[in-house]
């Protein structure tokens, strides 16, 4: 059994406020790094392919991407489907690049597995197991371990209701893990960019399945590609400061505007937090 999985591609015009660079044309050039660098291997994507369930210019968006997601395995995600219902599927960005290039992927049978998809809103099927080793793909927010505050399920709990299928690919939690059970394994891929100031630190990745050997890529970066702020968070605090200092000013000989000024700011701080909250720390300690 061989396969290359990534996930969670989020395909849009519009590039993400943490990002520096196109976000379209960067996640077009790491597929086709991944299949130009791996051709071997058919290539598994368990959902989010769109940001958006019918983004603006999609017919534009589809036709920019459609040659790259040839010959991919896909399933719907939640972002996929308007409304997060299978019921939209034929007028998604979605069905339409399905009708085009065939994608979507409920039952394949491989040479060397049988590989059942799961959008969406559906949950896995028992199956009966056959000569084949079986792979079910499905896009349900799946953790490495969950607490009383995740709102999804663990990757044990999946291994353990579903002891038919030697592997199970999740989408949805857009950072990676890979968990065994009873030599079977769940594989989360995470997302294939970094699309939040959050992300900075991790290191996208696509994963290998070959013959029972597992091998994490790491997908190539550019390390300035994400800032630790977005872009507007930073206009917003060189303006915020541009005013206290304009204000600071003004009110330089007049200690009774000051006071309510400074008192203002405290009772701001309380709403604010990171580079804004230490910002504002540092003015009220100026103030006299």
């Amino acid at each position: 059994m061989k396969f290359i999985t990534c996930s969670d591609l989020h395909l849009t015009w519009k590039t993400p406020i943490a990002r520096t660079d196109n976000f379209l044309d960067t996640a077009i050039y790491k597929l086709s790094w991944l299949k130009e660098n791996y051709p071997e291997y058919p290539l598994l994507i368990p959902g989010d392919i769109f940001d958006k369930a019918r983004p603006e210019n999609s017919i534009l968006l589809i036709a920019k991407v459609k040659e790259v997601l040839k010959n991919t395995f896909c399933i719907p995600g939640n972002h996929d489907l308007s409304y997060h219902s299978l019921n939209y599927f034929d007028t998604s960005a979605y069905g339409i690049l399905d009708a085009m290039i065939n994608i979507d992927i409920r039952y394949k049978e491989f040479e060397d597995f049988i590989l059942y998809g799961y959008p969406f809103g559906q949950e896995i099927e028992h199956v009966e197991k056959g000569n084949k080793p079986l792979v079910a793909m499905t896009h349900q927010l799946t953790f490495e371990k969950t607490t009383i505050m995740d709102n999804g399920v663990s990757a044990l709990y999946l291994l353990q209701e579903y002891p038919e299928y030697d592997i199970i690919i999740t989408g949805d939690n857009h950072t990676f893990f890979i968990t065994e059970y009873a030599g079977r394994y769940v594989i989360n891929p995470g997302s294939l960019l970094r699309m939040k100031a959050d992300q900075i630190n991790y290191q996208p990745k696509a994963i290998i399945y070959d013959e029972g050997k597992i091998e994490e890529v790491d997908i190539p970066i550019e390390e300035d590609a994400v800032q630790r702020f977005h872009r507007d968070d930073m206009n917003d605090i060189k303006l915020a400061k541009d005013q206290m200092e304009l204000y600071l000013e003004m009110t330089k000989n007049t200690e009774l505007e000051l006071f309510e000024f400074k008192e203002k700011l405290i009772a701001r701080k309380k709403d604010v937090k990171g580079e804004q909250k230490k910002m504002l720390e540092g003015v009220i300690n100026a103030i006299a």
